[in-house]
């Protein structure tokens, strides 16, 4: 199964647009996911990512799959990924 990712904004550089191949076909929770993304990446992008102290999104991310934003979808970071599904992650905009 491929997953692909695309990190905008401050995400760019360190995540770009990948494709992560999961190895095994079991299925995979988009919460599990973005744990196992956030280990990819080094230093506080990661832990921005993802917080594991509250096993949740950090609050200075966005994340969308498939361009639904994962408060919208049935599930929230319960649902599973699918071969292909696109997972976008960026920081939420600034404004004022």
């Amino acid at each position: 199964m491929i997953i692909k990712v695309k990190g905008y904004l401050t995400y760019r550089d360190v995540i770009g647009q990948r494709e992560i191949e999961q190895c095994d076909d079991a299925p995979i929770l988009l919460l599990d996911f973005l744990r196992e993304l956030a280990g990819m990446i080094d230093g506080k992008n990661g832990r921005a990512l993802f917080d594991e102290e509250k096993g949740t999104v950090g609050r200075s991310v966005a994340v969308m799959l498939n361009g639904c934003h994962y408060n919208h979808l049935p599930d929230r970071l319960n649902t599973v990924l699918k071969d292909q599904d696109e997972v976008a992650v960026f920081p939420p905009g600034a404004g004022g």
